[in-house]
């Protein structure tokens, strides 16, 4: 070959200078946006004067762009170096706004950014966007619409009222009326929530025969507030008729509980009164001996002291063991045989059981006469056997007399709705009532504050809440185990816990518990409205909150009640 036919040196390099040239034109400082070279880890090399006003970014050559970048991420940052195509990545606020798009050249070991101001593009899409909303917002209020659709402004005027919502009110038209007025129930502080809140409403309202549940939306931006109303009548019916056969579950549960405890102390009552006539008969008897006698005043004084003694033991309870009381008819058993007191067999028991020691029958004998002392011990004996035979009917009676009272303030017979309530008593009046379901094997840990201040509730329904809540923890722990209950104050009202120490209820199904009709009890032996019914009193009627804790061997249920609730509507 030639050598003339080869291109010279100055020739060779001349592609080399025109690549440099190419590559220095993609940066010239009259680009209106950012543009920038970077190396494959990401330093910049280079950016013009765009990029920096743009990003504030003056003197950021060697900076790592993906660290300076708004809001870039190391999984894009990581997409840019390994794409063979364009990557795309937009960032800022709808003040400003780039689109950045990175070429990556491994050939020449850069990666070159060219940023695109889309800021107005953006603003017109949000402004379409809007747009739609708004459209969309409109769309939701045609006459169609099954339910009441009401549109009133920051005043309470309304504006718009579809044909449900007109026809709901029997009016013409509503355009011009104040919803404050329309609307049933609209109290001032609610009137306040619906005008200022920053989230939906709720309010339950009786209009004509139909109940209507509105739903107030936060106002919008223009000023206009939506009222979209449901008719949950047959709703409201079907949860009073769930209500009710709840409450006749929980009146057959206190029914079993109330028949059981008015039983055992009027049985003993009764048994008291059929002892109590024999009784009295001896002891008239022994009396009629008594006024034979020719006592002197010293010997009725002690007569009168032995009354004295046998009606204060009648009150004691006794705390002789098996073996104490085996003793004591032993040493008595000695003392009447030894005092020659003929049938003293048949004063042995009453003596026994008024715990009477041979010391106290020695000062009766060292007072008494030896003909007389036989009547003096008879007289004691009668008397002690009266008086605990009476003592026993009391007991017997005030039994049931507390009973009573429990079951009727349990029940808040002729009270209002609302009224004071003392909740301690009302948990307290609870176990009372179901004390026969615990048994010897269930401990009662009462940790009520004697402190509690009393609060403005539906107080019936809310021993509804303690019935369900603890005949539930007795039933749980099968007869075995501790029951505690425990009160106290807590800002803006009061908190009761009742726990249980049964097996607990298993993670999967506790989200279940508070839902209608779920029972884990056996068919038969459940409703599944028991805690349903508690959820709906604390918390939709009372504005309280309800909470399950429970873990192996612990189930506890917080109740929080606040210090007043409002009427319902």
């Amino acid at each position: 070959m030639d050598r003339s036919d080869q291109p010279s040196g100055e020739e060779q390099s001349q592609p080399t200078l025109e690549s440099l040239q190419r590559l220095m034109a993609e940066f010239p400082d009259m680009n209106p946006g950012p543009v920038l070279r970077l190396r494959m880890d990401g330093t910049i090399e280079m950016l013009n004067r765009a990029a920096k006003d743009s990003l504030n970014l003056q003197g950021a050559e060697g900076e790592c762009w993906y660290e300076v970048c708004p809001e870039m991420d190391m999984d894009t940052w990581e997409a840019i170096q390994s794409s063979p195509e364009p990557v795309q990545f937009e960032a800022g606020t709808l003040e400003q706004c780039f689109l950045y798009t990175h070429v990556c050249r491994p050939d020449t070991g850069n990666i070159f950014v060219y940023g695109a101001d889309v800021t107005a593009h953006r603003l017109a899409e949000k402004a379409l966007e809007d747009q739609r909303a708004q459209m969309a917002e409109m769309a939701r209020f045609p006459d169609m619409n099954p339910g009441p659709v009401i549109r009133f402004v920051e005043d309470g005027s309304i504006v718009l009222a579809n044909r449900a919502a007109r026809r709901l009110f029997d009016k013409a038209s509503l355009v011009g009326l104040k919803w404050r007025d329309v609307c049933p129930g609209m109290t001032e502080a609610l009137w306040d929530r619906i005008s200022t809140t920053t989230s939906h409403v709720l309010h339950e309202a009786h209009v004509g025969d139909r109940v209507i549940l509105f739903t107030h939306t936060p106002r919008t931006p223009a000023g206009n507030s939506f009222v979209y109303g449901s008719d949950v009548t047959e709703q409201k019916e079907a949860e009073r008729l769930l209500a009710q056969s709840e409450k006749m579950a929980t009146l057959g549960t206190l029914s079993a509980g109330v028949a059981h405890e008015l039983n055992n102390p009027a049985a003993a009552a009764h048994r008291g009164a059929d002892h109590l006539r024999a009784a009295f008969t001896r002891f008239q008897q022994v009396m009629v001996q008594v006024g034979r006698l020719d006592l002197t005043e010293a010997e009725f004084d002690c007569l009168l002291r032995l009354d004295k003694l046998a009606r204060e033991r009648s009150e004691q309870i006794s705390t002789l063991s098996s073996l104490e009381r085996m003793d004591l008819e032993q040493e008595l058993e000695q003392w009447l045989d030894e005092h020659q007191i003929p049938g003293g067999y048949e004063l042995l028991d009453d003596l026994v059981e008024g715990e009477i020691s041979s010391e106290e029958l020695n000062m009766v004998a060292s007072d008494i006469a030896q003909q007389d002392l036989e009547v003096a011990i008879t007289a004691l004996a009668r008397s002690l056997s009266v008086y605990r035979l009476l003592q026993e009917i009391g007991h017997g009676t005030e039994r049931i007399s507390s009973i009573v009272g429990a079951l009727k303030e349990y029940s808040y017979l002729d009270q209002a709705p609302i009224q004071e309530v003392d909740v301690n008593k009302g948990i307290r009046n609870t176990l009372i009532i179901l004390n026969s379901k615990l048994s010897d094997g269930i401990d009662v840990a009462d940790r009520l504050d004697e402190d509690l201040p009393h609060i403005h509730a539906y107080g019936s329904e809310l021993n509804q809440v303690w019935t369900n809540l603890i005949d539930n923890a007795i039933g749980a722990m099968k007869g075995e185990g501790v029951l505690t209950v425990l009160s106290r104050e807590v800002e803006g009202g009061v908190e009761i816990q009742i726990e249980d120490s049964g097996p607990g209820i298993p993670e999967e199904i506790q989200h279940r518990v508070f839902d209608a009709f779920f029972t884990t009890k056996a068919p038969g032996e459940g409703t599944g409205l028991g805690l349903h019914t508690c959820y709906s009193i604390v918390v939709n009627k009372h504005q309280g909150s309800l909470t399950l804790i429970s873990e192996p061997e612990k189930t506890c249920f917080l109740i929080r009640l606040p210090a007043s609730v409002q009427e319902n509507e």
